[in-house]
């Protein structure tokens, strides 16, 4: 028996196309998101795609559109701080400033952000998905090969302005999607460039997560710090040995972080602004264990 509602999946290098039969939709979207961050407030992973449908019935409007797909999260803080930083993960706009010109994308969605559980730290986290559209083609392709690219994110909360290495990693992705979308001759050479940096980073994101499949289970940190032997690595092994392992809820805490931290360790490694934001955090983890002598 097939899988019931199931969609029909094709899985390039770089690219995956998604049909929905019933709705008569096909989405492509690049595989690999780019991440930028809000230092102290929010960290966002954006991705772009093509979304297409002739209409599920004669009734129905067809439509091919090129949209970015946002979501946002909060950096975890206590229950009134989480909902002062609400609007940070609402998106207005995005403000592409190409050769001086601008490109005005605008958020069609309008989602409610929600709010996790706390956590046994009672630190929450405010997240959000926000659909931005290019209102054409062309838009996306002025942005894709712009020789000069300003980057600028408005939220409810104020904006955002990426950093030259986010703005470069995301124009790589819009190059290497309109390539393999629409044009595979177009800046033919230049994408092939991009495509070695990406096979590389995949290559290495791999061989990471050999290493951390075969550590001691300190994946995050291990990420962080890039090496098995650091010494915070140990107080945090005994910290998990001594300390949690006594407990049923840190027994709990430990089956979760072993069943979602090499993943998660995967996309830090790879990400300098995933280290920078998580570093933060173990390096306090490690401060107060010290500090209160546990474990």
């Amino acid at each position: 028996m097939s899988d019931m509602g199931k969609n029909q999946e094709t899985v390039e290098e770089f690219i995956t196309h998604s049909f929905d039969p019933f709705k008569n939709e096909t989405t492509t979207k690049l595989n690999e998101p780019t991440i930028f961050t809000s230092s102290g407030i929010a960290f966002y992973t954006m991705n772009i795609e093509r979304f297409q449908s002739a209409g599920a019935t004669d009734e129905d409007e067809g439509f091919d559109v090129n949209r970015l797909v946002i979501s946002g999260m909060t950096e975890p803080k206590d229950h009134s701080s989480t909902l002062d930083l609400w609007g940070a993960v609402q998106i207005n706009e995005i403000i592409f400033n190409c050769d001086q010109q601008n490109v005005v994308c605008e958020e069609k969605w309008s989602e409610v952000p929600e709010m996790d559980d706390g956590d046994y730290m009672e630190r929450y986290r405010a997240f959000n998905t926000n659909l931005v559209i290019f209102e054409s083609t062309d838009e996306l392709k002025k942005v894709a090969f712009a020789k000069e690219l300003e980057i600028r994110v408005s939220t409810q909360y104020g904006y955002v302005d990426l950093d030259d290495v986010e703005e470069e990693a995301f124009q790589d992705s819009l190059k290497l999607f309109y390539n393999q979308t629409y044009d595979k001759n177009e800046h033919a050479e230049e994408v092939e460039k991009i495509k070695e940096k990406s096979r590389e980073n995949t290559k290495k994101l791999e061989e990471f997560e050999e290493e951390v499949a075969s550590g001691g289970g300190c994946f995050i940190a291990t990420a962080v710090y890039e090496r098995e032997d650091h010494f915070n690595l140990i107080v945090l092994r005994s910290f998990r040995d001594n300390f949690l392992g006594t407990y049923t809820y840190g027994r709990k805490f430990i089956s979760f972080y072993y069943k979602y931290g090499p993943s998660l360790a995967k996309k830090v490694s790879g990400n300098k602004f995933l280290k920078r934001f998580f570093k933060f955090f173990v390096d306090l983890g490690v401060l107060i264990v010290r500090k209160l002598r546990i474990g």
